[in-house]
């Protein structure tokens, strides 16, 4: 139960910065860090790193297929006891790609605010965030 709670918590966090942003920053950047960190608005027709714009319509087939995968194996793996780290890892996935998933849906796109100026950093969300860290939970569990 407290990884579906996990998912939620996540899908709730991004919904609202994603509304947040589009209501705030509305054609502006606000800077943070020294100009490390900018937050403005853009809309990612594609996946990571603008991957596949414009063939939005696959990009949510594909999503809804690796979700629904990801919350057979997570159900899966809640019934026997230990792997706390790949289920979280999981969970985490699936709240981010499910927010995301929802923006392509609702918006043709994804909301993405944040941008690190380090190297060649895409602009991101939270969810990405999520997606990023469940990934990196994953491989560790899987090493370890």
């Amino acid at each position: 139960m407290l990884f579906f709670i996990s998912i939620i918590i996540i899908v709730v966090l991004d919904r609202l910065s994603k509304s947040m942003a589009v209501k705030k920053l509305n054609d502006k950047t606000v800077y943070l860090m020294k100009q490390k960190i900018q937050l403005f608005v853009v809309e990612n027709r594609g996946v990571a790193f603008s991957l596949l714009t414009g063939k939005i319509k696959m990009i949510i087939k594909v999503s809804l297929i690796l979700l629904l995968a990801m919350i057979i194996y997570l159900i899966l793996l809640i019934q026997n006891e230990g792997q706390s780290l790949l289920k979280t890892g999981i969970s985490f996935m699936i709240g981010g790609g499910f927010s995301n998933l929802v923006d392509r849906v609702l918006y043709d796109g994804v909301v993405d605010f944040i941008y690190i100026n380090f190297r060649k950093c895409p602009v991101f969300n939270f969810a990405d965030v999520f997606i990023l860290i469940g990934s990196l939970m994953i491989l560790i569990s899987a090493l370890i």
